[in-house]
């Protein structure tokens, strides 16, 4: 029967990649299918601040990985291995190294993409060399067709399986109930936006939205939660809003996790997730969970999880303009937010919730294999 190697990123740090991660390795009906399943994982980095910086802990423990594969060289010669390889920088360096040794021992690599990064790298002629061998009769689990366009030239589409992610959900009915009346009753909407607070997840974008509404007298008051990182900190951002005169209408809070997370979203109105740069964005379909009416750019898979004029709106990404349009709709009917905020749940529990990843990414599993076979 066959055997699975699982090499993927694990928490620590916790993001949307190591949120899928863990959700993988405890996948129902996952250890039915294979006689065995083992995981290697790989934690570089203790916190997201330290992701993109090299040092010498991380190539120690990249030597310790090295060295794990090797002694079990018998376990997955010929067998499967699923790995959430890098698509640029160092990292696409040293998961091709590791793909070296799998591929020395006859392993069936499938390839669970959760970024984007090949349309740019194409450019580098070593890059895809690289890019090349590492695709190479492989197959690949893509979480949405709109991101199909950064692999397929170097993967047969029948090798391609298209896996949405999924979340468990976190609320009950009475949770739901509760907040559905807060929500009617709040005089002010609260715009909700939850993401890394950097300048590539679009915090500034929805200042500026922001700026528009309270010329126009709009009520709101908007929660910006998230840790600080690289090129934004807590004081350029709160000297931006204040100079726009929002001092009184924004507040910021450092990330929030677990309960406090699920009832974050359960205490706004509108969510709004402007990110300039995105492959699919969890933080959306979290928000659709807790029947959150979304606003989101037309960035990655977004535009196929928000469906425009009735679980949210979509605009350019970019444009504070027409995100400040949509956010005025939505200040100004509570019934709309309500009804989006509705069928946005009823869509995250079809298709988002884990019941649905697990049955997706199960299925596309065995479809690897027995192609293989």
């Amino acid at each position: 029967m066959k055997r699975l190697l699982l090499l993927l990123t694990m928490p620590p740090p916790v993001h949307g990649v190591t949120v899928i991660n863990q959700q993988i390795v405890n996948l129902p009906g996952l250890r039915d299918d294979f006689a065995e399943v083992r995981l290697i994982p790989l934690s570089f980095n203790s916190g997201i601040h330290l992701m993109e910086k090299i040092s010498l802990s991380k190539l120690l423990l990249f030597g310790r990985v090295l060295l794990r594969l090797c002694l079990s060289f018998f376990f997955w010669r010929k067998q499967y291995v699923l790995l959430s390889p890098a698509l640029k920088g160092a990292g696409l360096f040293r998961d091709a190294l590791m793909i070296v040794l799998l591929r020395m021992g006859g392993a069936t690599i499938i390839h669970h993409i959760h970024g984007r990064g090949v349309m740019e790298g194409r450019t580098s002629l070593v890059h895809r060399l690289v890019y090349r061998y590492i695709f190479r009769k492989s197959y690949v689990i893509c979480l949405s067709e709109l991101l199909l366009g950064d692999v397929i030239p170097y993967v047969e589409r029948e090798r391609v399986f298209i896996v949405p992610n999924g979340i468990p959900d976190p609320y009950g009915d009475s949770d739901l109930d509760m907040a559905m009346a807060a929500r009617r009753g709040r005089k002010k909407p609260r715009i909700l936006f939850l993401s890394t607070m950097m300048i590539e997840k679009g915090p500034l974008i929805l200042l500026q939205a922001l700026k528009y509404l309270k010329d126009k007298s709009i009520a709101f008051e908007a929660v910006f939660a998230g840790h600080f990182f690289t090129n934004l900190s807590e004081r350029s951002f709160l000297d931006r809003a204040r100079e726009m005169g929002l001092q009184d209408a924004v507040s910021c809070i450092q990330g929030v996790y677990g309960h406090d997370r699920d009832a974050l979203y359960l205490d706004s109105d509108i969510f709004v997730f402007p990110t300039m740069r995105e492959a699919f964005g969890l933080v959306a379909i979290e928000a659709m969970a807790a029947a959150l009416p979304l606003v989101a750019s037309d960035e990655g898979s977004l535009p196929e999880i928000v469906l425009h004029g009735k679980t949210g709106f979509v605009f350019p990404k970019g444009d504070a303009g027409v995100l400040a349009c949509h956010l005025e709709a939505l200040c100004k009917s509570p019934e709309k937010r309500i009804a989006f905020g509705r069928d946005g749940r009823e869509r995250y529990l079809a298709e988002y919730s884990g019941e649905a990843f697990s049955r997706h990414m199960l299925a596309a599993l065995r479809q690897a294999c027995q192609q293989q076979v």
